[in-house]
């Protein structure tokens, strides 16, 4: 077994080749990734599973809770129109978690494994190698932020954390409000912010041939995948975190589009960026000298 899922769309054209249907489908939880959420908005003194429980209860979807029992959510805001997908991810990413679909099309949520050993080998130039001749990667500095604050306002008071990222020169702040009466937690937080902007900053797709990796198993979420790249700046290679997979069936063959990030941040040691050789990170002290940290 694959997947199961639904057919979700289909893209119909018409040319001097003939008639084509595109088709396109999607796990069963697309109800949960597309649809707003109702009553009750706010959660309390709950576990993290729980929530993650009720909040797909709405679409009728299932969870499967592949990771260790987390903390209590002490109180987290649905906010008006969002999708049970975009409510749960920062509360799964703050608990270094992942949220994608098992076989079945239900919802799996794991705990992050960056340290697993890669699938296989990428290598930008190498003609032997058919995984892959092609790739699109951004880098986008207007993504990245000096200064993290964190703020949550509860009934025993205001509270705020801030990180500063010394290796971003420019004056630039960015402030998030959260739920939380956790001691230390919205410290934790503004870490987390710290870490998951990486993402949002640095942007690779790799087009592979076939939907299998070099080990034989099927490319997936939570896995990591060796990329040897000269124009990404890693010359020498690097363990990326695969944290999409697009699957593809068409005319020419079966192919995949791998997402990947840099593996760490998605836990909390320290985020290295090794395609910044000027201010790459290479250990946890110079990791620290490079932050500071506000209460």
């Amino acid at each position: 077994l694959f997947l199961t899922g639904k057919k979700t769309r289909v893209d119909a054209s018409f040319s001097n080749s003939g008639r084509v249907y595109a088709l396109h489908g999607f796990s069963n939880t697309f109800n949960f990734m597309d649809s707003a959420l109702k009553p009750p908005y706010e959660f309390n003194n709950e576990p993290f599973e729980n929530v993650a429980d009720k909040v797909a209860a709405q679409t009728g979807t299932k969870v499967i809770h592949d990771a260790p029992q987390s903390d209590q959510i002490t109180r987290a805001t649905i906010q008006s129109g969002q999708t049970g997908f975009q409510f749960l991810v920062p509360l799964a990413k703050e608990r270094n978690r992942v949220i994608s679909s098992d076989q079945q099309g239900n919802i799996l949520i794991q705990q992050a494994d960056v340290d697993s050993n890669s699938v296989g080998v990428i290598e930008e130039g190498n003609e032997a190698d058919l995984i892959s001749q092609e790739f699109q990667a951004s880098f986008d500095d207007r993504k990245s932020f000096r200064s993290y604050k964190v703020t949550s306002q509860t009934p025993f008071g205001r509270y705020q954390a801030n990180v500063t990222d010394k290796s971003v020169p420019e004056p630039r702040h960015t402030i998030t409000s959260v739920d939380t009466q956790i001691p230390g937690a919205i410290e934790q937080v503004a870490e987390w912010q710290r870490h998951l902007q990486t993402i949002e900053d640095f942007r690779l797709e790799i087009p592979v041939v076939g939907w299998h990796a070099p080990s034989g198993d099927l490319w997936r979420v939570n896995t990591t995948v060796t990329f040897v790249s000269e124009t990404c700046f890693i010359p020498d290679g690097f363990d990326l975190y695969i944290r999409g997979v697009r699957y593809i069936y068409g005319s020419g063959g079966m192919t995949a589009v791998l997402s990947v990030v840099p593996p760490n941040v998605y836990t909390e040691r320290p985020v290295i960026l090794p395609w910044l050789p000027a201010t790459a990170i290479e250990s946890t002290e110079d990791f620290l000298s490079q932050l500071e940290v506000e209460f």
